[in-house]
């Protein structure tokens, strides 16, 4: 409704209800600054053509600026019905075709899980100490309002691991092919080395002593050369 961002400053937030809040506005959405611009224009414009009064933003703040609590019955966003915008049609003349344009299929409720993966991402990357990274996961917690709080992140969390696991094992592999394009390399520059009658360097003898400990160390957990 038009109170909801009303009463929050017409600015960037807006208040909402959540899930079992029956419909009382228990949180708030904050959006961007272009959002909000774009909000402010549509008000103006596109709004203001299908509004029962022909009433621009101003001047719905001039009238009920000092009682926002009673634009909580005027629809922020209107068809050219003059009635407000539904959810279905909103999903059918509006996500749908953003999401096709994009070359995405996903529902409306993903956006949610999609904005909570990357802020915890974001808070792990950018916090310096484990400290830091508890109280803004905490404050993750308060804006969305969760009433599970630390049990409902823990899902997230399971999949960021996995996540990350993931990018240590990239950058193993770079490191492994790394290792190999050195190795052949080295060969190719002295073919000699790899010769059985032939001296090793102080640098390559130290490799084949870390190459054969690691060796025995596998063959330990393997029970044995042939791994029985």
């Amino acid at each position: 409704m038009l109170g909801d961002w009303v009463i929050r400053g017409t600015l960037q937030e807006v208040a909402t209800f959540s899930k079992g809040s029956h419909r009382r506005r228990v949180k708030f959405l904050r959006f961007s600054t272009g959002t909000a611009k774009l909000l402010r224009r549509y008000c103006d414009t596109d709004r203001r053509r299908f509004d029962p009064h022909g009433w621009n933003l101003n001047q719905y703040l001039v009238r009920f600026g000092k009682k926002a609590s009673e634009l909580s019955t005027v629809p922020l966003f209107l068809s050219s019905r003059r009635t407000q915008i539904t959810p279905k049609a909103f999903r059918e003349r509006y996500w749908n075709p953003a999401c096709q344009a994009a070359g995405i299929e996903v529902n409306i409720h993903q956006a949610r899980h999609w904005y909570v993966t990357m802020a915890v991402r974001h808070i792990y990357e950018s916090s310096s100490t484990e400290p830091e990274v508890q109280r803004r996961l905490r404050e993750l917690i308060e804006y969305m309002a969760w009433k599970s709080g630390w049990d409902t992140l823990e899902s997230y969390q399971h999949y960021f691991d996995v996540h990350r696991h993931s990018e240590i094992q990239d950058e193993l592999h770079k490191r492994m092919d790394n290792a190999l394009e050195q190795a052949l390399k080295r060969h190719r520059d002295r073919p000699h080395v790899l010769d059985r009658g032939s001296r090793l360097s102080q640098s390559d003898q130290a490799a084949v002593t870390l190459a054969d400990a690691d060796i025995k160390y596998l063959h330990s957990l393997g029970g044995g050369p042939d791994g029985d």
